[in-house]
């Protein structure tokens, strides 16, 4: 998976089970999520809180069902730092009944098998 078209399917399928999660749309289960992320995973917040894999699938699992959202990825940008390692920026638009965010956001990727 290193070519944009791959990377932007696997952030695409990664935000598609936000959005049934988070509108609690049934037949998805945490498990989906949790076993995407690598033992070693991290999320870093806006506020600059950092979480780790049990810490954000553990708050991610808390807010299922909790809020109506639609959230719709663009501007997918890849860079190949070293080796395998890919940094990959692009924007999140979350789309909510009283607010609309647009996040840009940046995860380092190392394709799996």
């Amino acid at each position: 998976m290193t070519d944009a078209k791959h990377v932007a399917q696997e952030i695409e399928r990664l935000h598609q089970f936000f959005e049934d999660w988070f509108n609690g749309v049934e037949g998805r289960s945490i498990e989906e999520f949790s076993d995407s992320l690598d033992d070693a995973f991290f999320f870093v917040s806006p506020k600059g809180d950092i979480l780790d894999k049990p810490r954000i699938v553990e708050v991610v699992d808390n807010h299922g069902g909790a809020s109506p959202v639609e959230i719709h990825i663009g501007s997918v940008r890849i860079r190949r730092l070293e080796g395998e390692l890919l940094i990959i920026t692009y924007e999140e638009r979350q789309i909510r009944e009283t607010e609309s965010a647009l996040i840009v956001t940046t995860v380092g990727l190392v394709p799996d098998s």
